[in-house]
């Protein structure tokens, strides 16, 4: 239960767990420190575990209890890990740092079909006046039910005894949850049998001719052995629980009716067994499952509807399938305000509207199958006459087949191109891109052919605005992004970045910042040059934002880092978005310093080369930056300490020569300037707190004498060595 806000608050204990050892072993401020942690983790496996064992039913009535228990829990291992990453090593912190990433992004949701069943449940709970369970609360709960998917004996079987199992766990001063078990308990209790029935009436669905055969042939099956047979469980479809006609296998493994998974996937993006989210919508006919269920109905006799024939005969049949509205109540003979004709002519209304709709689809869809073989101009009206029904109905676009919508559309844009047809290419890009956005699953089945007439419409500047519209939300789909690389299109958008038109550029970078999300883009990226044309951004000034998240992720893998260390000027540009006004852009730079200096101490070396006023950039922002950029600011400069130690270590330990003395003072500037800045900053704080400097004058004054002081310490030390007084550096 709850299972999309479990898995992701597990994902994030998980992540914990995995650092856990560490910290322990780090042994953080004292056994304290690492209490609340241990206290955090702990109240969030409990949550856990209560959401596997507890009854699904009280859980859906109290969803929003259970939704702020599982953010408190997240809110709680926020606290205590934010608090223990400054008393770890850099090392640690920078582990500690991505998980707390992690946990901030994570918003924690209770899934749509929970939240509706809880809340119909809970309207129940208020209407209910008596002691008895009228007909209406029956048929309501059974519709709760099966969003909970409780729609087998087994499961039912299971939530009974989880809901007497929580009964007993409660005590007397507890009524008010006693009184709500109850309940639950007595609806569950009156619609067991009903589901009993349904699961043995739902074995099979055979394809009748008239609503009088149905009724005689569920007549017989009362009485008829071959009825009885037991239908296997797998040969049935999970979502509509009838024997399958066309089972096909989706990429979570499950199989599935086809025609009931394609309109389950119309609104979702899960598997309806394992609720995991799905990137791949495919589906593969299972030709093994439907020999063997071929071979079974033969031996027995039966014949498997068509779902397709039954969607057509819906006016004409009656569906005793357990998602029909009428057939859990259509066997109760107790339910005398319920008429099951009633339901039978709402549901004949309702079949004969979607027929008629689905008609009018057909007639306004189907030319685009047979495009090629119409004359040109009338392609063209075909194309503008889909793409108005779009503009009237944003949804038409979820029923349509892909390959018969996609290929057509493709080899009209080819043929546009090669006209020369610019306004009519833009007509039919425009068509895809929206068909695209209204059909996620059609981005699946496109062929390396689209991806390399993209390319090829990237570099026309009369309709490189669509295309990059459509390749910015394909770049959204995982799946796509090495299919985009593959046709040469990152080299296309550098170039509309670097040189293209003003409303093109930024466009251009915001696909390229998308694309290397993924690690093997980003290797393709470092030996296409991005490297060297981002670090040309950045002392440009233009792009930014984008390009410093670009070179962060591509500093993801080693021959990024290598480049980035390596191009001239990039360390520099990084150092001097330290000083940005854009907090975002301080944020990340700090980021890939971090995480260069962190991995090898000559990395620390080229950063503080390259970077002239690092020092005191980074004691600015650790003092006026936003939370994280502090943060950020103090790990790095206490990963440069720590060089710093380890370097004055080897330093004491070499014999020491007049050459090794003299290049020791020369690594040595950078630091006497930051511990001065640092001093400086303190004692500059201290005075202006007592108000015994108040013009830019005595400021002035303040510094040339302790610059002067300082000059005086390092001649000391080394003769001659300053030609340059400190006053000049500052």
């Amino acid at each position: 239960m709850h299972s999309s806000m479990c898995l992701a608050l597990k994902k994030l204990v998980d992540r914990v767990m995995k650092i856990f050892p560490e910290i322990e072993a780090a042994r953080p401020g004292s056994s304290t420190a690492i209490q609340p942690l241990n206290e955090a983790l702990e109240k969030a496996k409990l949550l856990l575990q209560y959401c596997s064992e507890s009854s699904k039913l009280y859980m859906a009535v109290t969803g929003d209890d259970i939704l702020t228990r599982g953010s408190r829990s997240k809110k709680l291992l926020e606290q205590s890990l934010a608090d223990i990453r400054t008393m770890v090593p850099t090392a640690l912190a920078i582990q500690i740092l991505e998980v707390l990433q992690d946990l901030k992004s994570t918003e924690l949701s209770l899934e749509s079909s929970e939240e509706e069943a809880g809340k119909d449940i809970r309207e129940l709970m208020r209407q209910s006046t008596s002691s008895s369970v009228s007909s209406d609360e029956i048929r309501d709960f059974h519709f709760a039910a099966l969003k909970l998917q409780l729609s087998t004996p087994e499961a039912v079987a299971v939530e009974r005894r989880s809901l007497k199992s929580l009964y007993g766990k409660l005590g007397e001063c507890e009524g008010n949850k006693r009184q709500i078990l109850k309940y639950l308990l007595c609806l569950l209790k009156k619609h067991e049998k009903i589901i009993w029935r349904d699961h043995k009436d739902n074995s099979l669905t055979l394809h009748q001719s008239s609503n009088d055969s149905v009724c005689a042939g569920v007549a017989d099956a009362g009485c008829s052995e071959e009825y009885n047979a037991t239908l296997p469980e797998h040969f049935k479809c999970p979502l509509s629980l009838t024997v399958m006609y066309d089972p096909v296998i989706i990429s979570s493994g499950h199989t599935f009716e086809r025609m009931s998974i394609q309109k389950w996937f119309e609104c979702n993006d899960s598997c309806p067994v394992s609720k995991r989210i799905l990137d791949d919508f495919t589906l593969q006919s299972n030709v093994a499952m439907k020999d063997q269920i071929s071979k079974w109905c033969s031996k027995k006799g039966l014949d498997v509807q068509d779902p397709a024939m039954k969607h057509v005969n819906a006016s004409h049949n009656l569906d005793f399938s357990i998602p029909s509205f009428s057939s859990p109540l259509y066997n109760i003979s107790d339910l005398s305000c319920f008429r099951s004709s009633d339901i039978s002519s709402s549901f004949s209304t309702e079949s004969e509207t979607e027929i008629r709709d689905s008609t009018h689809s057909e007639w306004e869809i189907e030319p685009l199958c047979e495009l090629s073989k119409l004359p040109w101009n009338a392609q063209v009206k075909v194309v503008q006459d889909v793409r108005s029904l779009f503009e009237q109905d944003s949804k038409a676009a979820r029923s349509m087949s892909p390959s018969k919508f996609i290929e057509p559309l493709v080899t009209f844009l080819k043929n546009a191109h090669e006209r020369n047809g610019t306004d009519v290419v833009k007509d039919g890009l425009e068509l895809l891109l929206t068909f695209l956005s209204g059909n996620r699953r059609a981005i699946d089945s496109l062929g390396e052919e689209v991806f390399e007439m993209l390319c090829v419409f990237l570099g026309s500047e009369l309709v490189a605005e669509e295309t990059l519209n459509v390749l910015e939300v394909l770049s959204n789909h995982p799946h796509s992004l090495s299919k985009i690389t593959s046709t040469g299109s990152l080299s296309c958008l550098l170039k509309i970045a670097e040189s293209g038109a003003e409303n093109l550029q930024e466009q251009a970078m915001i696909t390229l910042k998308k694309l290397c999300s993924s690690n093997e883009i980003c290797l393709e990226m470092v030996s296409l040059g991005f490297v060297q044309k981002l670090t040309s951004f950045l002392q440009q000034n233009v792009f930014s934002k984008h390009s410093i998240i670009m070179l962060k992720n591509l500093c993801n893998t080693e021959k990024g880092r290598v480049c980035v260390t390596e191009t001239p000027g990039c360390l520099a540009s990084i150092s001097d978005l330290l000083d940005s006004n854009v907090s975002e852009e301080v944020e990340n730079a700090i980021s890939i310093l971090l995480q260069l200096c962190v991995e090898k101490i000559e990395y620390c070396y080229l950063v503080v080369r390259e970077g002239l006023n690092i020092y005191s950039s980074l004691l600015l922002i650790s003092n006026n930056g936003t939370e994280e950029a502090k943060v950020g600011a103090s790990e790095l400069l206490r990963a440069l300490e720590e060089v710093e130690e380890v370097e004055e270590e080897e330093e004491s330990s070499t014999p020491q020569e007049e050459a090794t003395t003299s290049q020791k003072w020369c690594r040595r500037d950078k630091r006497l300037d930051w511990k001065l800045l640092a001093t400086l900053s303190k004692n500059m704080r201290a005075m202006e707190s007592l108000e015994v400097c108040s013009t830019l004058a005595h400021w002035e004054t303040v510094l040339r004498v302790v610059c002067s002081a300082l000059d005086r310490e390092m001649n000391k030390k080394v003769p001659g060595r300053y030609v340059v007084s400190s006053w000049e550096q500052l």
